[in-house]
């Protein structure tokens, strides 16, 4: 990937990932449909390989394609579970798979890359500026350009105007983005959220901070999507442990607290909530086939 071309940079590999996913997704739930559990667990796998491919991509894109990868692979899994169409060695390898992802850990990489990709693009912008002003000179018939037009080209995007908003994002990076991951504690920091949602909608608008306020009202969005994706995996990696445990012994765990150590290591927090996953037992299904 060449992150020094900024915007122009190519993201190719990126779709044909997601499309691969897609693939190996539907193959592994016709796998399962035909009772081929093995073929299914090792597509699976190969799902668990093209989401990793992104993990060192310290792009917000690649963030996302990512996540994308990640449902694809829990769709076939849950499916699995809810048909009992998985063996305990299964459930034990694709529970490491999991367990080995750590979504919020990455994060804060993520951001700290896209605020470098950021600065990347300001920079282009900057270079691209004399080009402007020498196409001007070109194109219109003065010898010298009059003062409205001259001002109009340096503002679009001038020097002040450019220092501005990176200075402005650079702040809101640092004080408003990177605290909504609490990597300490495991968890989303749910006000700090909303404290950079109230900061952008409150500040008011000029040229000075009209592109970091363009820029930024993506960042909670992404934050909760990285929030539920991860309690997607802890959900999904606690089923395991739950049919491991009931191949073992016959009948559900009573409680979470059940699977541990041997099932599960720690009980899993819900970081979105702060509070341990909730976990109840349903009634048994009757069917008339």
């Amino acid at each position: 990937v060449h992150y020094e071309k900024g915007p122009g940079m190519d993201f190719t590999h990126g779709t044909l990932l997601l499309r691969m996913s897609g693939l190996y997704s539907l193959r592994a739930l016709a796998a399962l449909r035909a009772g081929d559990s093995t073929l299914a667990c090792r597509d699976l796998e190969t799902l668990d390989r093209l989401q990793r491919a992104l993990q060192r991509e310290p792009l917000l894109v690649s963030e996302l394609v990512r996540l994308t990868i990640l449902s694809y692979l829990l769709q076939p899994l849950w499916e699995g579970l809810a048909n009992h169409n998985w063996n305990a060695g299964q459930l034990r390898q694709i529970q490491d798979l999991i367990e080995s992802t750590h979504l919020l850990a990455d994060h804060p990489g993520v951001v700290r890359g896209d605020r470098a990709f950021s600065r990347v693009c300001f920079q282009s912008i900057r270079k691209r500026r004399s080009h402007v002003l020498e196409k001007m000179h070109s194109l219109l018939p003065f010898d010298t350009l009059p003062a409205s037009i001259e001002l109009t080209a340096m503002l679009l995007p001038g020097d002040a105007v450019l220092d501005q908003n990176e200075a402005i994002s650079e702040r809101w990076v640092q004080d408003l983005v990177l605290p909504m991951v609490d990597l300490p504690g495991g968890r989303i920091v749910r006000e700090n959220s909303d404290r950079l949602e109230r900061t952008i909608t409150s500040a008011f608008s000029t040229p000075y901070n009209a592109m970091a306020k363009l820029a930024f009202p993506i960042y909670p969005t992404i934050v909760r999507r990285v929030g539920v994706a991860a309690v997607a995996l802890d959900e999904a990696r606690t089923a395991c442990a739950i049919e491991r445990f009931r191949l073992a012994n016959g009948r559900l765990p009573k409680e979470l607290g059940e699977l541990v150590p041997m099932y599960l290591g720690t009980v899993p927090a819900d970081i979105l909530r702060q509070r341990p996953l909730q976990y109840q037992r349903a009634p048994a299904r009757t069917s008339n086939i």
